[in-house]
């Protein structure tokens, strides 16, 4: 019954999660095979709890390498997900090896070690993906609830022990985002690859709605920034203000068919630039900002955020969870996720 796209994918799974310049790992792991056949030894090596899926697996002829590099890449891929493992990720994932039957004296320790110094990149996503997505053709429903159950459970675990309490759910933003793409990938979702969250830039510098307009003028040249969102004092997203709102736009003359350029909400001919810069420098910015700007989720899929922004001729979108900007896609940020698919 052995199916040869899912050895396949099994296959690309281990060549990008073991580490290249030492394959004792993989040899040692398919050494005992026969050993590991006995399910209880199995079912202790690789946490997986529900027999049918072990026995599922053997049928399909999994080595045990595979279903290691499948049980062990959403740990560490979600602890990678702040870009830094603290000691107490370290320790928690040290301690689910451990709770797996993976002591120190055992050759594949190096490997989690490993992970614990080098993040996981996007392939190596990929090919846990492309081979999640082939394994649950071949698993019946019940039994992949349960198998999903216990990977995203152990995930969580990683994530709320860097927490200051980390038994109630103290799970960091960027924690989430990682939680929720291993989430829809479990699901089947057709968007879990590639969605605004998954390239969006997160780092987002905003101002105070009553801040000068002079002193974020200053910001953007300190900074190099074409645009700064402006929040509300509970920090919600109030507006933008972008590099064209120095040069001024099209404005509809009142009860008029006719249009002229206004510029900081007043209207003005060019020769009447500089008077309106000097006029407009104390003023507050959510007097000249650009209000109810267009914005997107964070579930928002690629190809909705590349039509709005060709529809719209938009150069960036603020994304929003509720009312609060959590990142903003920019063009450059289209680049990143061309690269990621």
């Amino acid at each position: 019954m052995h199916n040869e796209q899912l050895e396949k994918r099994g296959l690309a799974l281990e060549n990008s999660f073991f580490i290249q310049k030492d394959r004792l790992t993989i040899s040692n792991l398919n050494q005992r095979k026969k050993g590991l056949e006995k399910l209880e030894e199995l079912k202790k090596y690789t946490g997986v709890k529900d027999e049918t899926v072990l026995k599922n697996a053997m049928d399909h002829g999994l080595s045990p390498s595979t279903l290691y590099a499948f049980i062990y890449f959403p740990i560490v891929y979600v602890a990678w997900a702040d870009d830094l493992l603290d000691n107490k990720e370290k320790n928690k994932i040290r301690l689910i090896s451990k709770e797996l039957g993976i002591y120190y004296q055992d050759d594949s320790v190096a490997q989690i070690e490993y992970w614990l110094q080098n993040p996981p990149t996007e392939e190596t996503f990929k090919a846990w993906k492309g081979f999640f997505d082939e394994y649950r053709k071949n698993i019946k429903p019940i039994q992949l609830e349960k198998l999903n159950q216990q990977i995203i459970e152990r995930a969580k675990s990683v994530a709320r022990s860097s927490g200051i309490f980390p038994f109630i759910g103290d799970i960091s933003r960027k924690e989430k985002i990682f939680l929720d793409k291993l989430n829809r990938v479990l699901d089947g979702d057709s968007r879990s690859e590639i969605c605004v969250q998954d390239f969006m830039s997160t780092d987002v510098y905003t101002v105070n709605k009553n801040t000068k307009v002079e002193n974020v003028a200053k910001i953007m040249l300190e900074k190099n920034f074409s645009v700064i969102p402006v929040v509300s004092n509970n920090e919600n997203l109030v507006g933008l203000l972008t590099e064209s709102d120095f040069i001024g736009k099209n404005a509809e003359i009142p009860h008029s068919f006719a249009s002229i350029k206004s510029l900081f909400g007043q209207y003005f001919y060019f020769s009447e630039v500089a008077p309106i810069f000097e006029k407009s420098k104390e003023k507050k910015v959510v007097e000249v900002m650009t209000k109810n700007p267009i914005t997107v989720t964070p579930n928002c899929s690629l190809t909705e955020i590349v039509k709005l922004m060709a529809e719209k001729n938009l150069k960036r979108i603020p994304v929003v969870d509720g009312e609060k900007i959590v990142g903003i896609v920019t063009r450059k940020d289209i680049i990143r996720a061309f690269l990621m698919v």
